[in-house]
This record gives structure tokens, C-alpha cells and sequence, in this order.
């Protein structure tokens, strides 16, 4: 795979799909994890967020880098499976797979966008 989201480049703007409006935060990430050097830990922190929901498009390395680091920030993670995805779709499936059942449940879960919403808010189901 070659580089792609890199600062100045095509690949790293926010796409019209995903109508980023003025009131959105826009915390552009240098490595891996979405929490190196970008403020995102205290932010969260400040807005007394609990849960990061992760999603993206390197399940093995961004998504999965960006959800252990929510818990070592001591927040609890969910890897959102239909919301990302990785090279192929047997990494994909496997490296979650790796993670559906662990010893950190119910701190770090593998769930898809449904179940999330479905888990926080019952009665709109």
C-alpha cells in the first residue's frame, strides 16, 4: 500500500461524504494512533467523554492503535467492524477476531455501528 493521508495531500482532507461542518473538530493525526500529539486525551477528558467508538481504514494499525491507546487513556473502546476496514478483508476479519473475546470486556469491545447505538440508546430500537 502506499502512503496515502499525508498533511498537504489529496488524501488528507476530509471527504464531501462526511459533511464536516465549522462546528466539528479537526484533529489531524501524525501517527498511528489518533491520541499521539493531538490534544484529543484531554479534550475528551474535558467533555467528560467515557467511550471512543474507532473507525477507519487500517484496522490492524490505525484503528487498532487508536482503540488501545483510548484504554490506556483510561477510556473504554470499541472498535466499530462495519465502520472500518484494512488492506483486505481476511485482515480485517482477523485481526478483530483476535480481539472478539478478551480478557478486557466490557472495557474494549469489537461491535458494529447498530449494536453500538442500539447498546446507548435502548429505547429507539
Amino acid at each position: 500500500m502506499p502512503p496515502h493521508s499525508l498533511a498537504g495531500t489529496e488524501g488528507a482532507e476530509v471527504v464531501d461524504v462526511l459533511d464536516f461542518q465549522e462546528t466539528d473538530t479537526w484533529l489531524p493525526k501524525p501517527r498511528f494512533s489518533a491520541f499521539f500529539k493531538t490534544g484529543l486525551e484531554q479534550m475528551l477528558h474535558n467533555q467528560g467523554i467515557t467511550l471512543c467508538a474507532v473507525a477507519g481504514i487500517a484496522t490492524p494499525f490505525c484503528v487498532l492503535t487508536t482503540a488501545m491507546d483510548a484504554l490506556c487513556h483510561d477510556f473504554k473502546a470499541v472498535i466499530l467492524e462495519n465502520c472500518s476496514t484494512a488492506f483486505s478483508d481476511d485482515l480485517h476479519r482477523q485481526t478483530l477476531d483476535i480481539y472478539r473475546r478478551n480478557p478486557l470486556y466490557p472495557l474494549f469491545r469489537i461491535m458494529t455501528s447498530s449494536e453500538l447505538m442500539n447498546e446507548l440508546n435502548p429505547d429507539n430500537s
